[in-house]
């Protein structure tokens, strides 16, 4: 499972976004935070380095209403 943050262009928060699908590219729309559509515009990779660290957390998404 995969997870994301999802930010807005502006820098707010639009939530979270767990999926199975590891490939989520610019331009593709997906569904988050109470149903409500979004598209990705870009996918910010989260570098993670620690002993301790959980591996869920995939990156962040920056996304717009539609």
């Amino acid at each position: 499972m995969f997870k994301y943050e999802l930010r807005l262009a502006d820098g707010d928060d639009a939530g979270t976004f767990d999926t199975a699908d590891a490939g989520i590219q610019p331009g593709d729309q997906i569904r988050a935070d109470g149903n409500r559509l979004y598209r990705v515009t870009a996918v910010v990779a989260v570098e993670r380095i620690g002993e301790f660290v959980d591996a869920a957390e995939s990156g962040v998404l920056e996304v717009e209403p539609l």
